[in-house]
């Protein structure tokens, strides 16, 4: 149980300067769920990072409900991500 409050801290999404990137970057935001559970969390930072950033510069913030199920916040650092996030397919990261 001490390793699971040590994983959900470990990615706050802050830029260089300190700031919340939702805060920096409001509206770019978007919540991704359904992640596998068994997975740490820099993983799955890591893969969620790999799949956003192909549409632009990203913060990914990593989080874990009361049932220890992750979820996490994608900002990106433009208003508009590029138009093919728009129609990207559904993907499994893994």
């Amino acid at each position: 149980m001490a390793n699971r409050k040590a994983y959900s801290s470990i990615s706050d999404g802050r830029t260089e300067e300190g700031l919340d990137a939702q805060s920096k970057y409001p509206g770019c935001t978007l919540f991704v769920a359904n992640l596998p559970e068994r997975e740490e969390d820099l993983a799955l930072k890591a893969a969620i990072t790999m799949e956003f950033s192909q549409y632009g510069a990203v913060f990914v913030k990593m989080r874990r409900d009361r049932n220890y199920m992750p979820f996490a916040f994608v900002t990106f650092t433009v208003s508009r991500p590029s138009p093919r996030l728009a129609r990207a397919e559904p993907r499994v990261v893994d």
